[in-house]
Parts: structure tokens; C-alpha cells; sequence
């Protein structure tokens, strides 16, 4: 296997770790991980110690955390090889530390974060080596499978229905809210798009390319003034700019109580609908609801 696919999948295969686990017995592992968990017991005592500003005892037990984090790494690194984790001195506890909080001072702060970096960044390079069989197998199933659940997610998620719908209108009564094109696409017949004063015009519907079989549209009624609704009109269906097909109908007179009107409107792939109204109710045109079948 080229080098570049085995770091690629190194994360999920985990087949280095596997071979450092080989490594070592299980009885040696056992005895470093119980030191390990020393190491960090006291190096979570010191972090206390030190949020609390008991600066002397902090760096004392962080100084064991770290002396005991490098005979552990000698172990599992022998000074001198690939990699030497002990090559770095910034890794090594000072020789002597303060009595006294009042003595430790700004330099004593500095020490202790600086023990305690390389207490953690010992512990994660030797924790690593001491993995268990079981957790490789474990962490392979886990890996895996939050990869396939990512695979079914992404997967429902491309398969979804954009249900997106964005309308426009060329224009709507004095430009208020109460007669907005938005009224005619919310499932509410009680609302309504309103056209200005002796004016047609014309409302798009766009959304997700699809295909469609009928288009079914309930008229305005602006009750009680009963002076604004549709007559004639024309309804057409576009791909883009490109017109796909159209239907003409009409509502006839005016009532206040219309019905649903259905009309057959067949059309492959396309991305809007057009309703063009052609002749109006007295004051205007308008339309409460537009709807399609699939």
C-alpha cells in the first residue's frame, strides 16, 4: 500500500497503534497505564492547587506528575531513539521548588504551566502506546460507523425535496403587507394578493425543478368590499426563461364564496409558475391561493 493511503487511512484503521500495542505484554502495559493515571491524578491535584494560588504545592506535585511522566516514557521510549521525547530540557522539573506560596513568585507560575505543559504532552504520546486491543476495536467500530452515518445523512439529506418557494408579484395593493404576493403561497384562503386599483398583473411562483400534472388556484374575494378579484386568466409554466407549457382559464363572475378551480397543466422540469391575470372584478384582480400537483 502506497505511504500516503496508509496515513490517509491510519485514523480510521488505527494499524499503528495496533503494532505499538504488540509491543508490549499485557502485565508491563497494565503496570505503565496504573502509573499514567498517577501522573495524571496529580498532575489534576496541582491545576487545583495552582487555580487556588498555592503556587509551592502546585509545582510540587506537578514536579512529581512530571518526574514520574518521564520514567514512564523512558520506558516506552528509550533515551536516545526515534522519537526522544526526553530530548526536550523544557521537559524536566526544576531541581528545587519553594517552600512557601509568598516565595514562588512570577517565576514559580512560569514553572509550574511550564511542567504541566510537558506533563500533558508526555501523557498523550505515552497514552497512546498503551492502548488495550479492546479499544482499537472499539474506536474502528466507532470511526466506521460515524462515517456511515455521515454517509446516510449526506445521502437523506441530497435526496430531501428542496420545498423552497419564493414569490413576487408586479405589483399589490398600496404595498402593505395585507395583500402581499407571500398571502397567496401560505395555505390560509382566508388571505389574498391584491392587485392596485384598476390594475392586472401578474404573480411567479418559483421553486425546485420539477414536474407537474395541474395547477389548482382559489380566487380573491376582498370581503366585505367585494370590489377585487379575478376573471380571466392565464397561468404558465417556465424552465428558466424558457416557456414549457399554459393554461387560460377563467373564474366567471364574482362571488363571495369561491371554490377551488383545478386545471390540467402539464410540464416536465420546470422552476416557475406564472399567473397572468387577464381581465378583473371591478376595483382589481387578486388571488388567495396557488397551488400544483406533482
Amino acid at each position: 500500500m502506497h505511504p500516503w493511503v496508509s496515513r490517509l487511512l491510519e485514523p480510521w484503521l488505527l494499524r499503528h497503534a495496533e503494532r505499538q500495542i504488540g509491543a508490549y505484554p499485557d502485565d508491563v502495559r497494565a503496570t505503565l497505564a496504573r502509573d499514567l493515571r498517577l501522573v495524571d491524578q496529580r498532575a489534576r491535584a496541582a491545576e487545583v492547587l495552582a487555580g487556588h494560588g498555592m503556587v509551592a504545592e502546585a509545582l510540587r506535585l506537578q514536579g512529581e506528575a512530571l518526574t514520574l511522566a518521564r520514567a514512564v516514557t523512558a520506558k516506552v521510549f528509550p533515551p536516545g531513539g526515534s522519537p526522544d521525547p526526553l530530548a526536550d530540557r523544557s521537559s524536566e522539573a526544576p531541581s528545587s521548588t519553594p517552600t512557601f506560596d509568598d516565595e514562588a513568585g512570577e517565576g514559580g507560575v512560569r514553572d509550574y504551566e511550564r511542567m504541566a505543559r510537558a506533563t500533558a504532552r508526555l501523557h498523550g504520546m505515552v497514552g497512546a502506546t498503551l492502548r488495550t486491543p479492546r479499544w482499537i476495536l472499539a474506536q474502528r467500530v466507532l470511526r466506521v460507523g460515524l462515517v456511515g452515518v455521515g454517509v446516510l445523512v449526506a445521502a437523506f439529506v441530497a435526496s430531501r425535496p428542496d420545498d423552497r418557494v419564493e414569490v413576487t408579484a408586479s405589483t399589490f395593493f398600496e404595498n402593505r403587507q395585507p395583500w402581499s404576493p407571500r398571502l397567496a403561497i401560505d395555505g390560509r384562503p382566508e388571505t389574498e394578493w391584491l392587485t392596485w386599483n384598476t390594475q392586472d398583473g401578474w404573480l411567479d411562483v418559483r421553486f425546485a425543478r420539477r414536474s407537474i400534472k395541474k395547477v389548482r388556484l382559489l380566487n380573491a374575494k376582498n370581503v366585505p368590499i367585494d370590489e377585487r378579484a379575478t376573471r380571466d386568466f392565464r397561468v404558465e409554466a417556465y424552465a428558466g426563461d424558457k416557456l414549457k407549457a399554459a393554461v387560460d382559464g377563467s373564474f366567471g363572475p364574482y362571488v363571495p364564496n369561491p371554490s377551488w378551480l383545478e386545471l390540467p397543466l402539464v410540464a416536465s422540469r420546470v422552476d416557475r409558475l406564472r399567473f397572468v391575470i387577464k381581465s378583473s372584478h371591478k376595483a382589481g384582480g387578486g388571488l388567495a391561493e396557488i397551488a400544483w400537483v406533482d
